[in-house]
């Protein structure tokens, strides 16, 4: 339930009690001072100067706020369902309450007008300098049929079209994820030119394929595993020509439906520190308590771990990145400090804004997450407003 919230352009705050989140571990008898949107220091507590105003976080988890770049919906809406301003702040606010602190709203293939509707959205958003909005991900329309997932394959296309072209001219973080097979030989190189990082996903592409959309500038690799040829000795595939490329991004839907615990650790394993991020995937089901909700024409059911459409097939998820961070810590032995950084530090690089957010240093935007020893969030500051939660 939420408490309260406070802004302080003004005053200097100092955030204290707590254990601070470092690149490589967490401190203790420190002090994270803020000053209006962004982080002044790391002190010592006894040096918190007199005239700050202290904030006691009675012990808990101080962290860089997560970032998720796969966001469908939240709070009982979906983005595609009422691609406005309004649902946009709407799906921001039921994360943060769970420690997310910026996320990249996302567009399922839809039709056209759903598509330009949501991009004028995101704009309209970033314009207003909205809470927390950080770009948009296109996921589609550009996607293998054959491995279509829960999208309505009328909604599939392999051209761009317009809406494309106008997004490619936008000035902030755009994600759009395609199959690279479906496409001619620079176009993924066009987008890369404008701006885009360009995620494989939804495909059958084999490794001499994936190699290929390297060399363009392919950036990754969206929900690994899931919606792509398995891993085979013969026919490795997206899954593992993404694994032993060591300059790929890798995202991962980490809620124990999506995938077997030992999946996660493989990719863990395989990838270099920085290039495997948590993405939550989420539906609207996430901080809502909906039976059953309709995206893109198809009705998705709720259970109690997961969406699927009426034939079992997964449609998104249900979690949120605390969700995702938990689960790694308890069921991959994932260390809580790398979780973290999963979660906030490598998906802020990937979207090349780890100059302003995703980390605990002095300069950048004060965007943080603050839980206990169960990774229970209790509270969250996004550039500099904190709001605390019961």
């Amino acid at each position: 339930m939420f408490v309260n919230s406070v802004t302080r352009e003004s005053v200097l705050l100092a955030l204290h009690n707590c254990l601070i989140h470092t690149s490589s571990d967490f401190i203790r008898e420190h002090a994270l001072l803020i000053e209006g949107q962004h982080i002044v220091d790391v002190i010592k507590e006894h040096d918190i100067p007199d005239h700050a105003v202290k904030k006691n976080l009675h012990g808990n988890f101080l962290a860089p706020g997560f970032l998720d770049v796969q966001v469908n919906g939240g709070g009982g809406l979906m983005f595609n369902s009422q691609p406005t301003v309004e649902t946009i702040l709407h799906i921001a606010k039921a994360h943060r309450r769970f420690g997310t602190v910026g996320i990249l709203p996302t567009l399922l293939p839809d039709f056209p007008e759903i598509i330009s509707e949501g991009i004028t959205a995101v704009e309209k958003a970033i314009s207003i300098k909205a809470s927390g909005i950080m770009g948009i991900h296109l996921e589609g329309p550009i996607l293998n049929p054959v491995r279509s997932g829960m999208h309505d394959e009328r909604f599939i296309s392999l051209s761009d079209g317009t809406d494309l072209t106008r997004f490619c001219k936008c000035k902030f973080p755009r994600v759009m994820t395609l199959a690279p097979e479906v496409v001619e030989s620079g176009y993924i190189s066009s987008l890369v030119k404008q701006g885009v990082r360009v995620s494989a996903g939804h495909t059958e592409a084999t490794v001499k394929q994936l190699n290929s959309a390297c060399i363009e500038g392919l950036a990754g690799v969206t929900h690994l595993f899931n919606a792509m040829a398995p891993f085979t000795g013969r026919e490795p595939g997206v899954v593992g020509g993404a694994l032993a490329n060591e300059n790929l991004w890798c995202s991962i839907i980490a809620d124990g439906i999506h995938l077997d615990p030992a999946s996660i650790s493989v990719a863990w394993h395989a990838k270099p520190k920085g290039k495997l991020m948590l993405i939550s995937d989420g539906m609207a089901a996430v901080g809502h308590n909906l039976a059953s909700f309709v995206v893109a024409n198809r009705k998705v059911y709720v259970n109690k771990d997961s969406c699927r459409l009426s034939d079992g097939r997964l449609a998104g998820s249900k979690i949120n990145l605390a969700d995702a961070v938990r689960y790694c810590v308890k069921k991959t032995s994932i260390p809580l400090v790398e979780a973290i950084k999963m979660a906030s530090t490598y998906p802020s690089e990937f979207l090349e804004v780890d100059s302003s957010i995703g980390k605990i240093e002095p300069g950048l935007f004060a965007s943080l997450v603050w839980f206990d020893d169960q990774i229970k969030v209790k509270g969250t500051c996004v550039e500099g407003k904190l709001e605390f939660y019961d």
